[in-house]
């Protein structure tokens, strides 16, 4: 038993040392690599190294907000929906086409409404459509 007690204390003490160099040398070399990472993202938005900042966001939501689905889509859409929600009970009813959108009746299991929700060309609530729509128009007066 005494025997057995200075070899473990030696593996302890052999074991720590070396995972402390490790980490203490690991973490030297990746604290000027993130430090110089950070300060190239920070500056890359300021200079505009890759065009105004936030550009990229908005021509991909340009093209969103021109995109527009059938009704088989908007079906598939909204019962992926109520799919991600998790309630076996509700399925997607009618879907009725309109000037603005669709208008999709949420029903039960045995046909009762339980909610109508008008959604946008793209799939999107109309209200939400509506508003991001408004933001937009005022940002390409500007």
């Amino acid at each position: 038993m005494n025997r057995k007690l200075p070899v473990a204390a030696a593996f302890v003490s052999l074991f720590t040392a070396t995972s402390a160099l490790a980490w203490w040398g690991d973490d030297d070399k990746n604290s000027s690599e993130k430090h110089e990472g950070r300060y190239e993202h920070r500056e890359c938005g300021k200079k505009g190294k890759h065009g105004v900042r936030g550009e990229h966001g908005r021509k991909e939501m340009k093209a969103f907000m021109k995109r527009e689905f059938t009704a088989d889509e908007i079906r598939t859409l909204a019962s992926a929906r109520l799919l991600m929600k998790g309630n076996p009970n509700v399925k997607v009813g009618e879907i009725k086409a309109n000037d603005k959108g669709y208008s999709v009746s949420i029903v039960t299991r045995d046909d009762s409404l339980v909610k109508e929700l008008t959604l946008a060309k793209n799939g999107m609530p109309l209200e939400r459509f509506e508003r991001i729509q408004e933001r937009m128009a005022k940002k390409e007066k500007k």
